[in-house]
């Protein structure tokens, strides 16, 4: 069997009554988390970019809902513009025992063509749980990032699968689907280094919104050779340097992976994450001292050094590079108690108190860590008169649960009632389609938030 096969019968075979408990729940979880991320995301710049992809859609009958908008639109346009939703404040999920991974960059894939395809709650959360799985299981498997390779290109397998089982095709279509889509696996990572490209938050979503076109093109006879996706990991190999055995990238079925996916608090670089909420904590404790302040000292990993303390990230000039930067992080945790989505969108990056701030940072980069885990991280605050405090950077908080972070986001996304998404969230077995989790998200969401850009923001400081 080609492993466009045996990728499409992973695929069909998770069944979320087969799942523990705890997996299944936490699935729900990163719904939510996805669903407020997108909630959002839905006025930024780059989302209405590729919302305006809808109006020179044509008419075809398969077509979901735009979450920008409510509009119905072109299934393909859908998972676009829900895809730049969901990543735009870089505050989804992340996987990082391996190598890295946003596996809820596919909750729109999997919104739009479970609507479009009528497919069941039961089906939904299915499909969905083999999409997390797929995403954790590939960045287990391949360490792309260390190749210049960037993980977005998992969309390329995960994406034409999920559309195919959600539209309600058979196998042979989404063996048909993924072996089209496959050579966009190999996706180079250019944009993810120095000053970031805003194509970032669109990254995925071109993937994914090509996969689901190659799909429909699969369901009508479209074919490529069968070898294909075995023809990508060669090439992977040669590039890796490795010989990677195409069989061990077809996960398997348990979906163990899933349970290890965690949230974020801060719409920043996943690494960043333990780093702001040790400088917020400091924040609330002790604000008077922060003129105090001489220097201050951030020990974290050689990768997150190079990744997010690079010459570019002390004087971020996007939204794109802000959320990327350690200096900007640890200086607005200290100054703001936090980091907001308001903060990003308005760009508070530029601010003179904080590049002041920022400018204190030093980043001493940790030997002998390597890996895309977080691994142990420090902020030693110096100060004027010569005595010094070590932060302890913990993370989640001691007093949050995942659930409780993912619902907190989603309150604060929503123009109308969030209870109604967890409502139909947590009922997803019992749904015969997910038209009331569409309709919830559309309710949430139904106070629009007036699209607020960097450059205004700017204009408006001085």
């Amino acid at each position: 069997m080609s492993l466009a096969g045996a990728l499409g019968r992973y695929m069909y075979r998770i069944d979320s009554e087969r799942m523990s408990p705890f997996l299944t729940s936490h699935a729900k979880t990163l719904l939510i988390d996805a669903i407020a991320c997108m909630l959002g995301g839905v006025s930024t710049e780059i989302v209405q970019i590729a919302d305006r992809q809808a109006g020179s859609s044509h008419e075809q009958a398969l077509r979901a809902t735009s979450l920008v908008d409510g509009r119905k639109v072109a299934v393909d346009v859908a998972v676009l513009a829900n895809c730049a939703a969901v990543r735009s404040l870089d505050f989804m999920d992340v996987y990082s025992e391996a190598d890295v991974s946003h596996p809820s960059e596919a909750v729109p894939v999997a919104i739009a063509c479970a609507e479009a395809g009528g497919a069941t709650g039961r089906e939904f959360l299915s499909g969905l749980i083999a999409a997390f799985g797929m995403h954790a299981w590939l960045a287990r498997q391949l360490s792309l990032h260390d190749n210049g390779l960037h993980h977005v290109g998992h969309a390329a397998w995960v994406a034409p699968l999920l559309a195919a089982r959600l539209l309600g095709y058979g196998e042979e279509t989404a063996a048909r689907a993924v072996n089209l889509s496959a050579p966009a696996f190999i996706a180079p990572d250019g944009f993810s280094r120095g000053h970031l490209a805003n194509v970032k938050a669109l990254a995925y979503g071109l993937i994914a919104s090509r996969g689901v076109n190659m799909t429909l093109m699969a369901r009508d006879g479209l074919a490529a050779q069968d070898g294909a996706c075995d023809e990508v990991v060669e090439l992977l190999s040669r590039i890796c340097g490795r010989a990677i055995d195409a069989g061990a990238l077809v996960p398997n079925t348990g979906c163990d992976d899933v349970a290890d996916i965690w949230l974020k608090t801060y719409p920043a670089q996943y690494a960043l994450q333990p780093l702001i909420a040790a400088a917020s904590a400091f924040h609330r404790r002790n604000a008077r001292q922060l003129s105090e302040i001489s220097q201050i000292v951030v020990r974290v990993s050689t990768r997150t050094a190079e990744r997010t303390a690079d010459p570019a990230k002390f004087r971020p000039r996007s939204r794109e590079a802000a959320d990327h930067s350690l200096p900007f992080a640890v200086a607005a945790g200290l100054l703001d108690g936090g980091l907001s989505a308001s903060a990003m969108i308005t760009g508070r990056w530029g601010d003179a108190d904080i590049i002041d701030l920022a400018g204190s940072v030093i980043v001493e980069a940790r030997d002998g860590e390597s890996g895309f885990a977080i691994g142990k991280q420090e902020i030693e605050l110096r100060f004027k008169d010569g005595s010094t405090e070590l932060l302890d950077c913990i993370y989640p908080p001691r007093e949050s649960s995942w659930r409780e972070i993912a619902v907190s986001k989603l309150e604060q996304f929503s123009g109308g009632d969030p209870r109604q998404v967890v409502e139909a969230v947590d009922r997803l077995e019992t749904l015969t389609s997910i038209a009331p989790l569409v309709d919830a998200i559309v309710e949430a969401g139904a106070t629009p938030k007036r699209p607020v850009t960097a450059l205004q923001s700017a204009a408006n400081r001085t």
